[in-house]
């Protein structure tokens, strides 16, 4: 639902920490997240920088709150059945990366802050699925991690070039880095496949437990 803001401004009175967020992703994805503070986000919104702490008490929690919104363009199906777990992990790696691209600065703040609670439990959720679906708990944590790790850095080169160059070089990077994304992804989901197959296999099983002993 739209923000009621007239010149991007909230009526005097109104604020809400949604606008706020909002106002932040605006502020970040524009100017990038250096130009993040309570003085210029306050002149964004029509109000005096220290108005900000009224809905949050630091820049940590705005910044952790600003990561959370973005995530509601993530796909989630907490119902997902185990035999689609393929499929279903390549729509949430897909909406990932939109996500990534529709607001790169914000996105790449993963890269030096904690993920939030909201995303946490996202991977949870997902781990959970990956369970069910006969994965071991090590390997599940390792395709979450392996997956997510792919769409950060493909997001990043797609956005940035090799290594944030600028050159028509770095230029064709992030070209080629948008066509191989989804290959890439493949051949970590298939590659997943084939180890939980393997898990579930009764000569593997019997390998380790002889393994163990």
């Amino acid at each position: 639902m739209p923000l009621a803001v007239q010149n991007g401004r909230p009526p005097r009175g109104s604020l809400t920490r949604e606008q706020i967020v909002e106002a932040a992703i605006r502020l970040v994805d524009s100017d990038g997240p250096s130009a993040l503070s309570t003085r210029r986000l306050g002149r964004a919104l029509g109000v005096g920088g220290m108005a900000i702490y009224w809905h949050l008490p630091n820049m940590d929690a705005l910044m952790d709150a600003m990561l959370e919104k973005i995530w509601d363009g993530v796909y989630e199906n907490p119902a997902a059945a185990p035999d689609a777990w393929f499929d279903h992990m390549r729509q949430v790696m897909d909406s990932i990366r939109q996500v990534g691209l529709d607001h790169p600065q914000v996105f790449g703040l993963l890269a030096v802050r904690p993920a939030p609670e909201r995303l946490q439990r996202m991977a949870a959720v997902n781990i959970a699925l990956l369970r069910r679906a006969g994965f071991s708990d090590e390997l599940a944590q390792y395709a979450i991690h392996a997956l997510f790790g792919h769409v950060f850095w493909y997001v990043l080169g797609e956005v940035r070039g090799y290594l944030g160059t600028t050159t028509p070089q770095g230029r064709g990077s992030r070209l080629r880095r948008g066509r191989l994304f989804g290959p890439g992804l493949d051949i970590i989901l298939t590659g997943l496949q084939t180890l939980v197959a393997q898990q579930r296999s009764p000569a593997t099983n019997l390998q380790n437990t002889e393994e163990r002993a």
